[in-house]
């Protein structure tokens, strides 16, 4: 008997090993790919990207876990990455929920693919099971980012902020952060 105790312990504790430590990284490096492209724009084409206000306005980096203030090799979008491509506003989405078999035509609002992801990430317990309180780790997420970066990364929360960000741009490269909310239908 306790030899079959001591093989479900090893059972759980590698299923473990594989939830908490494989699973996560597995599903952000499938979903967030990086195909590296060659640099093939022209002189005249960088020159020109240098004095744009370039806006992407969708990220859902929130939603893993790593710092959007370190560089990665996966993933879209980190702050690094953002001054290189002289990025001037990065919209961040909180993705707190997404439906199985997710299409064009047609999807339910009775299933969620997000809520394993935040438990096997190891995400604060109130996540798990809310996905108004993923929307706010989310936002408090970033809000650390924007206290770490030394005025790199700055929250848009208003038209004073964007016109501060856009004055700032001329002295440093300063990347401005708006948060977007998506999943949420009803809020709790």
């Amino acid at each position: 008997m306790k030899r079959l105790f001591a093989w479900l312990a090893l059972l759980a504790g590698i299923g473990a090993v594989a939830f908490f430590g494989i699973l996560p990284g597995y599903i952000a490096d499938s979903m967030n790919a990086v195909t590296p492209v060659p640099d093939k724009a022209s002189p005249r084409a960088l020159a020109l990207h240098k004095t744009l206000m370039i806006a992407d306005l969708h990220g859902d980096t929130l939603m893993w876990k790593r710092s959007l203030l370190d560089s990665h090799d996966g993933g879209h979008i980190d702050l690094p990455r953002l001054q290189a491509g002289n990025v001037a506003l990065q919209v961040f989405s909180s993705v707190s929920k997404t439906p199985k078999g997710q299409n064009y035509d047609s999807n339910g609002a009775d299933t969620d693919n997000i809520t394993l992801l935040t438990i096997a990430q190891g995400q604060p317990v109130r996540t798990w099971g809310s996905l108004l309180e993923r929307s706010l780790w989310h936002s408090e997420k970033l809000r650390r980012a924007e206290a770490g970066s030394g005025a790199g990364l700055r929250i848009v929360r208003s038209q004073a902020d964007i016109a501060s960000l856009i004055d700032d741009r001329a002295k440093m490269r300063a990347t401005g952060a708006l948060l977007s909310i998506e999943g949420l239908q009803n809020l709790e």
